[in-house]
C-alpha cells in the first residue's frame, strides 16, 4: 500500500514511517520542513523518497498528499500546555485533523488512522478504555485533542474507515534535533528537583506505537478505536528507575496532588515565569496528579502486539545518560549517594543522671498563703509532710 504520513518528521509520525516502510509499504510524507528528514531517518535506518512540501492545515497541499495514495496516517500535532500557546495548538491539533480526515475521506482511502491522545478522556474509574467518557476540558492542549476527536467520531458514525488510536507518555529514542518530549522533561525534572506526587503516567514504547499502526493496515475494517497505553508506573517507582540508571539517588519531596495543581494555577496566572524548565501548569498538574492506568488488553490482542519493558524502554536511548548526568553536576548538592547504616550518624548519648541522696524526687514547698488561703490564718487543712525517704 502507498500510505501518506503528516508529520513523519516528528516523533510517533517518523517511527510510524520506518515500520511501514520495512514492511513493504510505500511512504509518502507530508513535511513542512523536507531539510530535516535526512537527520531525521538516518538512525532508523530507513528512508521516504517520496516527499510533498505542505502544511497539514493548508486544503491545497493536502489535496496533493492525498491523490495516489491508498491509506494515511494522521501524526501531526503538537504537545504544549501553557495558555499562551492555546491558540496555535488548537489550529495544528483540530484544524489539521478536520482537513486530513475529510480530504481523506473523500479521496477514499482506507484505512485512516487518525493518532489521538489519553488526554481525551475524563480521567474518571479505575482505568481508562476506549470506551472511557470523554473529557470536559474547556481550553489548552485536551481540549485541541477533543475537537479533532469529536470530528473523528462524527466520520465514523457517517461510515467513513476511520481508526483512532490513543497513545499514552510515548518513550523511546529520540529523533535528532527534535525538541525534548514532554515525559522526558518530566523524568528530567523528577530525579533533579527531586518531587515525588501522587498517581503515575502511562508509558508507552515509540516502537510499539509505530508497530501497531503497520499492524493496522489492512482495508475493509471500519470504524475502530484503539488504546496504546503500555505501563502505568508510579512516579517513585520510575524516580526509582532513574536512580539505578544514573547512579544517584536523589532525596525525595513528597508533594501533595492539591499542592502541585494549586502551583499550577498559580504559575498560569503569574506574570513571572517559574523557577522549573518544565510543563508547570494547572493542565500539566492534572495529568500529572490524577492519571490512571490505560487498558491496552483488548488492542494487544486485537493486534498481537506484545508491549516493551519499561526498563528497556527507559535505557534504550529514552534518556541522554550524559547529559542527564551533567545537569545534575551544574546542581550541587541536589544528589547524595544512599545512606547505609555505615553513613548513618550515631545516636546521640544523653548524660547518666546525677546520684542524689534520694531516689524519689521531693515534694515541692509551698508558699503560706497556698496553704492558707482564708482570712484570720486558719488553715483549710493541715499540711501533709513530706514522706520520708
Amino acid at each position: 500500500m502507498k500510505v501518506l504520513i503528516t508529520g513523519g518528521t516528528g516523533f510517533v509520525g517518523s517511527h510510524t514511517a520506518a515500520a511501514l516502510l520495512r514492511d513493504g509499504h510505500q511512504v509518502r510524507l507530508l513535511a513542512r520542513r523536507p531539510e530535516r528528514i535526512d537527520r531525521v531517518f538516518e538512525p532508523l535506518g530507513v528512508r521516504p523518497s517520496d516527499v510533498i512540501v505542505g502544511d497539514a492545515t493548508d486544503r491545497a497541499a493536502v489535496h496533493r498528499a492525498v491523490d495516489g495514495c491508498d491509506a494515511v496516517v494522521h501524526a501531526a500535532a503538537t504537545v504544549a500546555l501553557k495558555k499562551a500557546d492555546a491558540q496555535r495548538v488548537n489550529r495544528i491539533n483540530t484544524t489539521a485533523a478536520e482537513t486530513v480526515l475529510e480530504l481523506a475521506a473523500a479521496a477514499r482511502l482506507d484505512p485512516i488512522i487518525s493518532v489521538s491522545s489519553v488526554a481525551v478522556f475524563a480521567l474518571e474509574g479505575a482505568s481508562l478504555t476506549v470506551a472511557s467518557p470523554l473529557s470536559a476540558a474547556s481550553e489548552g492542549y485536551a481540549r485541541s485533542k477533543g475537537d479533532a476527536e469529536r470530528f473523528a467520531r462524527g466520520m465514523q458514525a457517517a461510515g467513513a474507515p476511520v481508526t483512532i488510536t490513543y497513545p499514552s507518555g510515548v518513550f523511546g529514542p529520540r529523533v535528532p534535533e527534535h525538541p525534548l518530549p514532554a515525559m522526558h522533561q518530566a523524568a528530567i525534572a523528577l530525579i533533579r528537583d527531586r518531587w515525588v506526587v501522587p498517581s503515575g503516567l502511562n508509558l508507552v514504547d515509540v516502537r510499539d506505537v509505530a508497530a501497531a499502526h503497520a499492524a493496522m493496515m489492512r482495508p475493509g475494517r471500519g470504524p475502530r478505536r484503539f488504546m496504546l497505553g503500555g505501563h502505568f508506573i508510579r512516579w517513585g517507582e520510575l524516580a526509582d528507575i532513574l536512580d539505578e540508571m544514573t547512579g544517584r539517588s536523589p532525596r525525595r519531596r513528597k508533594v501533595p496532588g492539591a499542592v502541585m495543581r494549586g502551583l499550577g494555577r498559580l504559575a498560569e496566572g503569574s506574570p513571572v515565569a517559574p523557577p522549573v524548565d518544565f510543563e508547570l501548569t494547572r493542565e500539566a498538574m492534572e495529568d500529572a496528579t490524577r492519571m490512571v492506568p490505560a487498558d491496552s488488553s483488548a488492542t494487544l490482542d486485537a493486534l498481537g502486539i506484545e508491549r516493551g519493558l519499561v526498563v528497556l524502554l527507559a535505557i534504550d536511548a529514552t534518556l541522554d545518560l550524559s547529559d542527564l548526568q551533567h545537569r545534575l553536576t551544574l546542581l550541587p548538592g541536589r544528589c547524595r549517594p544512599p545512606r547505609t547504616r555505615l553513613h548513618r550518624r550515631p545516636p546521640r548519648q544523653r548524660p547518666a543522671p546525677r546520684p542524689g541522696p534520694c531516689p524519689r524526687p521531693r515534694a515541692r514547698s509551698c508558699p503560706a498563703a497556698w496553704r492558707y488561703p482564708r482570712a484570720g490564718g486558719a488553715p483549710a487543712a493541715p499540711a501533709r509532710p513530706p514522706a520520708p525517704c
